[in-house]
């Protein structure tokens, strides 16, 4: 305690410290099962990290740590996972819920039965990130007062784009950095309010090249994500992997309008030793975007909710909501992340094999194929509506319109070649129309893209691997 500076000498000194009686070992505590077993292991390795306990400490019995896991929100946690997730056996599913502005981890599911899975689907697991990372892209755009969210882009598809080709590459369209919709749908002239909505590959591949992947990356990480970043050009289509504990504190920044908030789960520390102090979690925040141009972001954000990819939110939940959908190559992560003003919770799924190697989710017995516009929706609606209740709805703020002047400059795209043989064409303009077609989740291929960083390695808890393929959705 003296040398954790909790007492002075003199303190020590005066303290009644238990002492173990002889031939009598420590306390071992058996693992704890179930979905619990996952919280309390985390709040175990947070006595041991950031409260520098000893194991001793903690195994010694006596201690009452109090969590910042409300009950009520994780009973709902657990019952829309139940009730909401697929049918296939072998899909993993993880949720974190953050207060925005403080960080306290109020609700986390990290799998069914941590005596038989110890890996945290909430926290160790790691996913590309999809189209869930569009949005950094959109704050650095907006940060380079280069565009605004009323900017207009050609969403046209497929788009060719010099910055995305491979010269090495085996294929025609990965050395001509061919860049392609969901669907391969057709939009006009769009703003990026529009592009949001339906996540269109094509804009937001375009807004990469003028944000820079390396301003990205940097946004990332500012808001929160801590997992190892790689600046690549086709980061904004989620190549990197990230864990729902990364993309839950990310999104919660973004809801407390640019104040970054470290998660915890320890709220208080009590001693059997009454005459030590009780230790109580200061939350730690830090400003780190602007507050007006993350009430633009909150604006567009609200797009793919009101009737674009993630618009069975916008029709279930009953009240404002914000967030992002997010599906990689094959369908191999699926995610939804999310906010009301108090409270941001993210929602991610993967499938994997014994092996730990990653599984496609794609045309299940039972459940089709899995984007995030599916399952992780549906999981995070039933949550955030149990969880908030009757709560008082919060309104967002109004959007600031930063940079409503600028005039980006034209994305230097070709359109397809007639033929696989004819060169391609000089920049084109795009189709007329600008009316944007039906909001539909983007679950398969969008980009013919150069070699891109691998996945983590092949674990065998069951750990999502591989080699990062380019994600949409």
């Amino acid at each position: 305690m003296v040398t954790k500076k909790w007492l002075t000498p003199e303190e020590r000194s005066q303290a009644d410290v238990p002492k173990m009686l002889d031939g009598i070992s420590a306390y071992k505590p058996k693992a704890l099962g179930g979905t619990a077993g996952y919280i309390v292991d985390l709040v175990k390795k947070e006595l041991l990290g950031k409260y520098k306990l000893s194991e001793a400490d903690v195994q010694r019995g006596g201690l009452r740590v109090v969590s910042t896991i409300e009950r009520s929100k994780q009973a709902d946690a657990i019952k829309a996972i139940k009730e909401e997730q697929p049918k296939q056996k072998d899909i993993h599913e993880g949720l974190v819920s953050i207060k925005p502005g403080n960080g306290a981890v109020v609700a986390l599911y990290g799998g069914e039965d941590f005596a038989k899975r110890a890996l945290n689907n909430a926290t160790q697991a790691k996913m590309q990130a999809g189209s869930t990372f569009k949005i950094f892209t959109l704050i650095a755009a907006l940060q380079s007062e280069k565009v605004s969210t009323r900017s207009r882009f050609p969403g046209y598809s497929p788009q060719y784009f010099k910055e995305f080709a491979d010269p090495s590459a085996s294929t025609d369209n990965a050395r001509r950095g061919r860049v392609k919709n969901f669907g391969n749908e057709q939009f006009g002239n769009i703003d990026l309010l529009t592009a949001t909505g339906h996540s269109v590959n094509t804009v937001y591949a375009a807004l990469n090249i003028l944000a820079g992947p390396e301003n990205t990356m940097k946004a990332a990480e500012d808001a929160g994500v801590r997992s190892k970043l790689e600046p690549n050009m086709a980061d904004v289509l989620g190549t990197d992997y990230v864990t729902v504990m990364d993309m839950a504190n990310a999104y919660a920044t973004i809801a407390a309008q640019g104040v970054r908030a470290e998660p915890y789960l320890v709220k208080q520390i009590k001693f059997a030793d009454t005459s030590l102090p009780t230790i109580k979690a200061e939350p730690k925040t830090q400003p780190v975007f602007d507050k007006k141009l993350m009430s633009d972001v909150i604006d567009a954000m609200q797009e793919p909710v009101n009737g674009g990819t993630a618009r069975y939110v916008g029709q279930n939940l009953g009240r404002p909501a914000a967030g992002k959908t997010g599906t990689s190559e094959s369908f191999r992560s699926a995610w939804f992340d999310g906010y009301v003003p108090q409270l941001a919770t993210a929602v991610g799924l993967y499938r994997s094999g014994s092996n730990g190697k990653e599984l496609a989710m794609e045309n299940l017995p039972n459940d089709g194929s899995i984007t995030g516009g599916t399952f992780p929706t549906r999981i995070w609606t039933a949550y955030m509506k149990a969880a908030l209740g009757n709560s008082e709805v919060v309104d967002f703020p109004k959007p600031a319109h930063v940079n409503e002047n600028a005039d980006p400059p034209p994305p230097t795209t070709t359109r397809p070649p007639s033929s696989s043989s004819a060169p391609p064409s000089s920049s084109a303009p795009p189709p007329s129309s600008s009316a944007p077609p039906s909001p539909t989740e983007s679950p398969s291929p969008s980009a013919s893209l150069p070699s891109l960083p691998s996945g983590p390695p092949s674990s065998p808890g069951g750990l999502p691997t591989g080699v990062a393929r380019p994600p949409t959705g």
